[in-house]
């Protein structure tokens, strides 16, 4: 049986889920839409097109999709950017949102917020719910870690459930093509890993001498503030990473993952090096063998 071709708008295009949802999708039928804040310039690859999507600046695609990938940009905290997004759309509009794990316990979070939007619009939806994105690593924490070798934040020994962004793509890629796929889907290991112990298992397997530091909320106020960062930053930082030590979660009940835990994800990540390929402080790079 033929498979109908879909037109699918991926949102957050360039960033690490948006591409590695294009990189899951790239063989099949469907037609491919890679969704960007600026406007695209050069040739588009082969099979994909692109168009301008910026939620802050209300600036969206004058065109219907059978299904979205729809992603928070993390300065983002506001249901009604994306509120302004969706309300015109066709209700048939299948929207996979890329939540997090507990949004539907913590109705505090943004995340849940877009949630109850788009149950309120009357959409048909999957909500992608996973736990902690690994890759953090090598976006969010990286400049902290490059300059100064240490993870600051106010986590103390709170342990997160570690999964990787491929396992988050594949999910996410079957959710736009498959209407069986439920209403809402968490992507959870096994294991749970606080930061020191994250720390700890790549000092052991890269070599590196870095730090975790758990400042009190004051200091890593102050730390913030001195840094620039801005108050929708630090509140998502603290939604994240403090307030869940005060209502820490039930270990998880459900797992939809490739298999593999976070400790030998961790392992075998390129997590010694950023996307331009410099290491971490104090790192060595170790030759492959022939």
């Amino acid at each position: 049986m033929s498979i109908q071709p879909l037109k699918l708008l991926i949102s957050g295009a360039t960033g690490q889920v948006g591409s590695a949802v294009l990189q899951a999708l790239h063989n099949s039928p469907h037609q491919l839409v890679a969704a960007t804040r600026q406007a695209p310039h050069g040739q588009a690859p082969a099979g994909l097109q692109w168009c301008q999507l910026d939620f802050a600046r209300g600036i969206f695609p004058d065109t219907n999709f059978d299904a979205i990938f729809l992603m928070r940009p993390p300065q983002l905290a506001d249901q009604r950017l994306f509120e302004a997004f969706l309300r015109p759309l066709d209700r048939k509009t299948r929207i996979v949102f890329l939540s997090v794990a507990g949004a539907e316990r913590k109705a505090y979070l943004p995340h849940a917020k877009i949630e109850a939007c788009i149950q309120q619009l009357g959409f048909q939806h999957c909500f992608v719910r996973p736990g902690y994105f690994m890759e953090n690593l090598l976006s969010t924490l990286w400049p902290t870690l490059a300059a100064e070798g240490r993870i600051v934040l106010p986590a103390g020994n709170l342990k997160l459930n570690w999964v990787s962004v491929s396992d988050i793509a594949l999910a996410v890629a079957q959710a736009l093509t498959d209407p069986a796929m439920p209403a809402s889907l968490s992507l959870l290991n096994q294991q749970q890993h606080s930061f020191g112990e994250v720390i700890q298992l790549i000092n052991q397997h890269c070599g590196t001498a870095l730090r975790y530091t758990s400042p009190p909320l004051p200091a890593y106020l102050a730390r913030c503030l001195w840094q620039g960062q801005s108050l929708s930053y630090t509140a998502v930082m603290l939604l994240l990473h403090y307030l869940p030590r005060r209502r820490p979660d039930p270990p998880p009940a459900f797992q939809r993952t490739s298999g593999a835990t976070a400790a030998s994800r961790l392992a075998a990540s390129k997590i010694l090096f950023n996307s331009t390929g410099h290491a971490l402080p104090g790192c060595r790079r170790r030759a492959n063998k022939a």
